[in-house]
């Protein structure tokens, strides 16, 4: 009896203890380095009516809005640091844009051997070894698989080097400036760096790419068995906060994770809801901050954001505007417009903001005539852009004009004219002036020819110039006859040959 009532106590004490350490162990323990991190400047609160963000504990992070390409937080964006594996999503979008999933990928020695003992991920492959680059692709994003990066590289490009070099171009091409990559894995080399900002481009891009985005937000895969028949267990994303994930986040849909002892923690994290697709990106970061850093942002994001379209909020710029849509001429009788905005642009801006707060700017750098776009509407807030939307040109199979029948026609050449000061469309026919000048002269000519004959028609019929051959005694006039005197004879003059 005793011996159970010691137990009972020793029990409860026990599970007291228990849970005064479970208790203790979910507040994180900040190290010097992270605490320092976490002073860092967050540029985003220098926003004038932008909501300020949280305290994070990486050395770089940010949060962008996807679709726009708005920026809702920003911390030391551009700062140059090792990205580990997330330099993966760049080997991933190369792989999807320079081959197709069914092609057949042969693991060459240097893809099995090339890389450090224990580093090669999805395991189990031996050199000669061929698999999809479906395979290859869900190897890489979902397990981090180095081997299957080296594979990837060779296969699209011929060699590794050969292959950072369409990396480094494809990042230049999305508007990197901090980025370098000397491998399409991401282990440590003191050359292959990138920025919070620059990663986020890239996944932006990523996720424009159908294929590569659903291989990117796969949660779980069902991988073929190696060559000698051993079964892989490991078919879970590593990133934990997506499905399932140990920290699971409502609407995370994908992403990647990186580490290695000099790039720290690094993570990738795409998420959506309300109509907004967040990407949050933090580099050097510790372990679980890099999860907890990540919900705490894409938090800040979805509740103090709002996504407006902007097709259904402008009125300044509409096309059934007056000012906006204004002509010279009265060519538009009852027509259709010639150009028209974009009804899939949006902003990003602060929820307890107005959308008249979006100041919206014309801007022709991205004029493109194979896409028929004319211009963009680039809109910012406080000086912060906040997104935009192209202005298009009408593309139907109908006629762009139905015009009123006291209106002229539209011709070939005539132009739109933009005027970017007066925010004015003004739509310009092509004429030539030297035949149209040339026609109304000949036409007055005739004209004031036809009213003289007519003129001296009528005038006869009324004996209008009987009068002129009578006197003032109204006798009329005898012919006048000719003089029978000899005209004096002329003599050449005597100077005539004279020179002087």
């Amino acid at each position: 009896m005793r011996l159970k009532k010691l137990t009972a106590i020793f029990t409860a004490v026990a599970m007291c203890f228990s849970t005064f350490v479970t208790a203790n162990a979910t507040e994180t323990t900040y190290s010097e380095e992270a605490l320092a991190r976490a002073a860092i400047p967050i540029e985003s609160n220098d926003i004038e009516n932008w909501p300020d963000g949280p305290v994070c504990y990486a050395e770089s992070a940010i949060l962008m809005e996807a679709s726009t390409g708005t920026i809702l937080y920003e911390k030391n964006s551009h700062e140059q640091l090792y990205p580990a594996s997330i330099t993966k999503i760049m080997t991933g979008l190369l792989a999807v844009e320079n081959a197709s999933l069914d092609e057949t990928i042969t693991f060459s020695h240097n893809s099995v051997f090339g890389i450090p003992s224990g580093s090669s991920i999805v395991g189990g492959i031996d050199e000669g070894d061929q698999y999809s680059m479906e395979f290859c692709l869900y190897g890489l994003m979902l397990l981090s698989g180095n081997e299957t990066a080296i594979a990837i590289a060779e296969h699209v490009a011929g060699t590794t080097q050969a292959f950072a070099d369409m990396m480094n171009q494809k990042a230049a091409d999305l508007g990197c400036l901090n980025t370098h990559f000397v491998n399409p894995h991401g282990l440590h080399d003191p050359n292959h760096y990138t920025s919070a900002y620059d990663m986020a481009l890239i996944a932006q891009a990523a996720l424009q790419n159908p294929d590569m985005k659903k291989v990117m937000c796969t949660a779980t895969y069902d991988f073929p068995p190696t060559s000698k028949g051993e079964i892989r267990y490991d078919n879970r994303n590593h990133h934990k906060m997506m499905e399932g994930g140990t920290y699971e986040y409502d609407g995370c849909i994908g992403g990647k994770t990186g580490y290695t002892s000099d790039a720290g923690q690094t993570l990738v994290t795409v998420a959506e809801r309300d109509g907004m697709t967040l990407i949050c990106v933090v580099l050097k970061e510790d372990k679980p901050c890099h999860w907890t850093d990540t919900a705490t942002l894409l938090d800040y994001g979805f509740q103090n954001f709002q996504k407006l379209n902007i097709s259904e909020h402008e009125k300044d710029f509409s096309i059934d505007n007056a000012n906006f849509f204004q002509t010279e001429s009265n060519i538009f009788g009852n027509t259709n417009p010639l150009i028209e905005v974009n009804k899939s642009g949006s902003i990003i801006i602060p929820k307890n903001a107005a959308f008249e707060e979006a100041t919206p700017t014309l801007n022709f750098d991205k004029a493109n005539e194979s896409a028929n776009i004319v211009a963009t509407l680039d809109y910012s807030f406080h000086n912060h852009f906040v997104g935009y939307t192209t202005i298009d040109l009408v593309k139907s199979d109908e006629k762009a004009f139905q015009f009123s029948a006291n209106s002229s026609s539209m011709e070939d050449g005539d132009s739109v004219a933009i005027d970017t000061e007066n925010n004015t469309v003004t739509v310009e026919k092509k004429q030539d002036t030297n035949n149209k000048v040339f026609l109304f002269l000949l036409i007055g000519i005739i004209v004031l020819v036809l009213l003289a004959m007519i003129t001296i028609l009528i005038l006869k019929k009324f004996n209008f110039f009987s009068g002129f051959n009578k006197n003032y005694m109204g006798e009329k006039l005898k012919p006048e006859k000719k003089s029978s005197r000899s005209k004096r004879k002329k003599y050449p003059s005597k100077y005539r040959n004279l020179k002087f």
